[in-house]
């Protein structure tokens, strides 16, 4: 992976113009540093009239006689935006993927194209097998998944990751349905090289109730697609939620984005295929010779009924539990290029630098180009020669360039987001390691291994660096400073560390020993009397200027803030506007022990109880509750621009308990020279306690009087760019 290189696409373009005296030819060049000049659906736009109208989906397209609104590209509204999709006797849809022929079933309204292979694959499979006819709860079995735990919605899809060649569910749970593990198998033995172009396209297995009761019983089900394609001839590309007729959201089926899946019964009827006579003929481009699964169940009762392909028509008279023919669909990337006419003959195919395309216009006249950036990378500029004027509105992925008059260039930049960098640049592992040892051990051994992990925060899915540093290309040069990656937090943004201390020494927080309880000496901010630090509402903190941090919910600083807020200050101002308001855990929710405050009494925090007894770290913050659930006022959640690593986040990186097995030198976050502070309360009672970074391992019993070494922790902004680097120590991200 080289950051530097980039691919180079072209528009030549010609037109003419006519004066009193001369004609005149201007060219146009567009190249495009990391992104694409046009698209697979550019194409396939140019290449059809689309039509307006809404076709009778009642009779076949083709029919066995007569006429209907005839085959071609026709538009409509999908859950992403306008979708197109293909109807009838089309004969400009083929595409050749990964050495076999697919068929375009629709551009999607995220701008991937949706293809079904041409034929079966090797092998028939069961939608979802079960025994017993007579089950009363044979409905889970219309489920592409059943029995989840999380379900399956629009705002929260069911995400089906693909990584390292297998495929995970593990955020929603449930029991996979047989015929996708038949296509997740068939995925990883024949399109695992070609991953990096197939996109997490959504799905909709609709087990949603109609609108109307048809013939309700204790056991009778109908689902969406039934009064839609079965009785109202009106099918949608809108996907419902999984709601029973009483509104509640069903445990199996629903709303998925994953890398494969089948057609609809929606999209067969839309591609012309009806469910009542007149059938459509043999040359409808989804005929088949043979009865094929779609992924939209039709009723339920003691058994199942699926809606299936079965050879011009949609049939429904299959139960779950049968052997049927599979064809699998998948999605494109949008910014994909082909070559070819997507005839059977010169079906479209996907290429890299050998695609050129040309457009003609008139002189002087306004042209647009589509122009796609590669994933991972964002908008930097355009630029042009001859002093033209041109455009680029990152919605729409258009360029414009206007008045052009002589020949011209354009060049369009794309950078590459950090985030993007440091996926590319290291191993993504999803197993938990063993948080009990440290990585890599002392003695040169291994748990999970040294890479990049991921696990939820309150934000989303993050991305943490564990282990060896020699493993691990998590660096970056920010601000003229060196720094170590954390981790990518959920919301996109990526946590950094100072790669050493700062210059000033610092107590956590001073105060003088009285023999009573000093619980809330462990707060990054103590007496937070306008509003506590809670997760719905966490303490604000902002940089205004060069001079101030603000913040409108009182208290007082702890010594440490105003250090960091100090050196940030001298050192990071002229980079503010790249550094995120990231969320900061100084986490003082109750883990054990007395909650007095008029005696010494022993009390220890959430930190504690995770690291220390569970050995189970997490990036979720608590509420800052007391035992008895009320909402201290000291510590909590912040919100700001510079903070400190937590308990957690050492304890993930590799570093584990001092009492455990220690790790090797080269884990890198280890420090031999110096202890250093985390923001992670351990404990306190007359004396307070703070977590502490010490000689490789997580210490727990520094006093917050203590003078101890200081890391500071940003955040930087999730469109962050780098300019070069593949994050090395030799080679650090350098960022933009």
């Amino acid at each position: 992976f080289i950051i530097s290189s980039y691919a180079l696409y072209s528009y030549t373009g010609s037109s003419l113009a006519f004066d009193s005296k001369v004609s005149k030819k201007v060219t146009t060049k567009v190249n495009v540093v990391n992104g694409t000049v046009g698209a697979f659906a550019d194409r396939i736009m140019t290449n059809n009239t689309i039509k307006e109208e809404i076709p009778n989906f009642k009779i076949g397209e083709p029919p066995t006689s007569g006429s209907n609104t005839g085959s071609g590209l026709y538009k409509t509204e999908d859950d992403q935006g306008e979708s197109y999709y293909f109807r009838g006797a089309v004969e400009n849809n083929y595409v050749k993927f990964a050495e076999m022929l697919w068929r375009i079933v629709r551009i999607n309204g995220d701008g991937t194209i949706r293809l079904i292979l041409n034929d079966k694959i090797d092998t028939g499979s069961k939608f979802n097998n079960y025994t017993a006819q007579n089950d009363v709860h044979a409905g889970k079995y219309t489920g592409y998944t059943y029995d989840n735990t999380n379900n399956c919605t629009r705002d929260n899809p069911c995400e089906v990751t693909y990584n390292n060649g297998e495929f995970s569910n593990e955020k929603f749970g449930g029991t996979n349905s047989d015929i996708k593990t038949t296509l997740e198998t068939w995925y990883k033995g024949n399109l695992k090289d070609e991953n990096e172009k197939v996109a997490q396209g959504y799905f909709c297995n609709d087990t949603s109730s109609p609108n109307y009761a048809y013939n309700p019983s204790s056991t009778y089900v109908a689902y969406g697609a039934m009064e839609r394609v079965g009785t109202q001839s009106q099918p949608s590309l809108e996907c419902p939620e999984p709601k029973d007729q009483n509104g509640n959201i069903r445990p199996y089926g629903g709303i998925y984005k994953t890398k494969i899946g089948l057609i609809t019964a929606d999209e067969m009827n839309m591609a012309g295929l009806s469910w009542n006579q007149p059938y459509a003929d043999e040359t409808n481009y989804l005929y088949h010779k043979y009865v094929w699964w779609s992924l939209s169940p039709r009723f339920s009762n003691t058994s199942t009924s699926m809606f299936d392909g079965s050879y011009a028509n949609i049939g429904s008279n299959y139960i779950a539990s049968r052997t049927d023919a599979v064809v699998p669909v998948i999605n494109l990337k949008a910014d994909v290029q082909v070559t070819g006419e997507g005839t059977s003959t010169n079906p479209y195919k996907i290429v890299g630098t050998e695609n050129i395309n040309t457009k003609e216009g008139d002189y002087k006249q306004e042209q647009t180009f589509k122009v796609y950036e590669n994933e991972g990378y964002i908008y930097e500029k355009v630029t042009c020669t001859n002093g033209t004027n041109a455009s680029y509105d990152k919605n729409t992925k258009t360029l414009t360039i206007k008045n052009q008059t002589k020949d011209t260039e354009c060049r369009v930049i794309f950078n590459e987001t950090l985030k993007h960098g440091i996926i590319a640049n290291n191993t993504i592992k999803d197993q938990t390691p063993d948080f009990s040892k440290g990585e890599p051990a002392e003695d040169g051994s291994t748990t999970t291994g040294s890479g990049i992990y991921k696990a939820e925060d309150d934000q989303g899915t993050s991305y943490y660096f564990r282990g060896d540093r020699n493993e691990l290309n998590n660096n970056v040069e920010f601000a003229g400073k060196k720094w170590k990656i954390l981790r990518i937090n959920g919301d996109e943004t990526i946590r950094l560390i100072l790669s050493e201390k700062i210059e000033t020494d610092s107590k956590f927080n001073n105060y003088t020993y009285s023999g009573r309880a000093q619980h809330d000496k462990v707060g990054f901010t103590i007496g937070n009397t306008k509003h506590q630090c809670t997760h719905d509402n966490p303490c604000e903190v902002i940089y205004n200027n060069s001079e101030f941090f603000n913040e409108e919910f009182g208290g007082q600083n702890s010594d440490i803030k105003t250090v960091l807020e100090n050196w940030y200050k001298e050192n990071l101002k002229d980079v503010n506007e790249k550094i995120a308001q990231g969320c900061f855990c100084n986490d003082v929710s109750y883990g054990s022990g007395n909650e007095d405050v008029t005696t010494s009494g022993y009390l220890y925090y959430g930190a504690y109880d995770r690291v220390v007894n569970q050995k189970k770290p997490s990036l979720e913050c608590p509420d800052p509750k007391d035992k008895n659930g009320s909402i201290r006022e000291y510590g909590g959640i912040y919100k700001t621009k510079i903070g400190l690593i937590t308990a957690d986040e050492l304890n993930m990186a590799g570093l584990p308990q001092k009492t455990e097995q220690n790790i090797a030198k080269t884990n890198y976050l280890h420090h031999d020279d110096y202890w250093w502070w985390s923001l992670s309360p351990g404990s306190s009672h007359d004396h307070a306690y703070v977590f502490g970074s010490a000689h490789g391992a997580i210490g727990y019993y520094s006093y917050t009087y203590a003078t101890t070494a200081v890391l500071p922790v940003i955040n930087l902004s999730a469109n962050i760019l780098i300019s070069t680097g593949n994050g090395s120590e030799s080679d650090p991200f350098i960022i933009k």
